[in-house]
C-alpha cells in the first residue's frame, strides 16, 4: 500500500502532466484556428445565403421532388451549421468543467511550487478558448442562432423585393 507522501508525489505528477498536456491542447486549438478562422466565417455566410435561397425558391416551386430536395438541403446546411457551434462550445464547456475540477482538488498539501503551478493553471482556463470565425467572433450556439436570424432577414428581403417587383409589372 503506497504512503500519503508517494500518493501526494503520484497527484503532483499527474497534474503535471494535465498542464504540460493542456498547453498541447491549446496550441493545437490556436494552430487550427489560425487556419479555419476565415474559411469558417465564409463556409457559414454562404450557408446562411443557401438556406435562405432554398427556403424562397420552397415557396415558389410547383414540383413535389424539387420541394422535397430544396428542404433536404436546407435541413442539411442548417445540421452542419448546428453541429459545428454546437462542437465548438462543447470544447468551451469542457475548459470550464476542468477550472471546477481544479478547485475540488485537496491541494493544501501539495508543494508551494505545485500550488503555484495550479494557481496559473485556474487562472488560464478562466478565460477559455474559443474557436472564433474571421475577426474573432466565437463560433458557439449564439452565432448559430444569429446565422439562422440573418438567413431569415435576408429570405424576408428576397420575398418582399419581388413581391415588389410582381406588383410593379
Amino acid at each position: 500500500m503506497l504512503e500519503h507522501h508517494e500518493i501526494i508525489e503520484l497527484k503532483q505528477q499527474r497534474i503535471i502532466k494535465l498542464i504540460n498536456d493542456l498547453k498541447e491542447i491549446y496550441k493545437c486549438a490556436e494552430i487550427l484556428n489560425s487556419y479555419l478562422s476565415d474559411q469558417l466565417l465564409i463556409q457559414e455566410f454562404l450557408m446562411s445565403i443557401v438556406i435562405c435561397c432554398s427556403v424562397y425558391r420552397v415557396t415558389v416551386v410547383t414540383s413535389s421532388t424539387e420541394m422535397s430536395y430544396l428542404s433536404t438541403m436546407a435541413v442539411i446546411i442548417g445540421a452542419d451549421m448546428f453541429i459545428v457551434s454546437w462542437y465548438n462550445q462543447g470544447f468551451t464547456l469542457e475548459v470550464f468543467e476542468l477550472q471546477h475540477r481544479i478547485y475540488e482538488l485537496e491541494w493544501i498539501d501539495y508543494q508551494p511550487k505545485l500550488r503555484k503551478l495550479l494557481l496559473f493553471l485556474m487562472c488560464r482556463v478562466q478565460k477559455p478558448f474559443h474557436f472564433t470565425m474571421g475577426f474573432g467572433f466565437p463560433l458557439d450556439a449564439r452565432v448559430f442562432l444569429s446565422m439562422i436570424k440573418m438567413s431569415y432577414s435576408f429570405y424576408t428581403l428576397i420575398t418582399r423585393s419581388s413581391q415588389k417587383l410582381t406588383a410593379n409589372t
